[in-house]
């Protein structure tokens, strides 16, 4: 294993060993020694992060970077939440500006307190025609042949409707 030469070494050591090898990399020629450097470099590094000791910045530092920037990001983004309050329920909620903006802008209630579309409500759907009753008629064979050639594209039950009201128009 290459590395194993520096898992010996003190921190002193590797130190001393990690600036001599920086040195070498920035004083020889790119074209020649310059990848071997770098590559022993990468050897001690490795060996060294095994010990948790770390040269120049260790990785924890990017990570605290990242989270400080997105503190300063929720930061920012708690400055643009808009708050909207439920005159029927009273529920808070806190949200985003352009989500306020869309959502919840000009309006009263939440979304658990509005009438969504579609549902059992007074005077949707289909007006009705009268009350439903299912029976069954017994007519001889000719009566039905008549009837089915007569009524042409509707339904039997529309037919029969149209041949009921008639009548009853009449006696009424």
């Amino acid at each position: 294993m290459a590395d194993k030469f520096y898992e010996d070494m003190t921190v002193d050591e590797l130190r001393a060993e990690y600036e001599e090898i920086q040195r070498r990399i920035e004083t020889s020629d790119p074209d020649e020694d310059q990848k071997g450097w770098k590559q022993e470099l990468k050897i001690l590094k490795k060996a060294a992060e095994r010990r948790g000791i770390y040269f120049g910045e260790s990785p924890w530092a990017e990570i605290e970077r990242y989270l400080q920037a997105a503190e300063q990001d929720m930061k920012s983004l708690d400055a643009q939440k808009k708050t909207f309050v439920c005159e029927n329920c009273g529920k808070s909620i806190s949200v985003e500006s352009r989500i306020y903006e869309k959502t919840y802008r000009g309006e009263k209630y939440c979304l658990d307190c509005r009438h969504m579309h579609g549902g059992r409500r007074e005077g949707a759907g289909r007006p009705s025609l009268g009350v439903t009753r299912k029976v069954s008629i017994t007519l001889p064979e000719e009566y039905w042949k008549v009837i089915e050639d007569d009524r042409g594209d509707m339904k039997l039950s529309a037919y029969l409707r149209e041949l009921i009201i008639g009548k009853m128009d009449e006696i009424l």
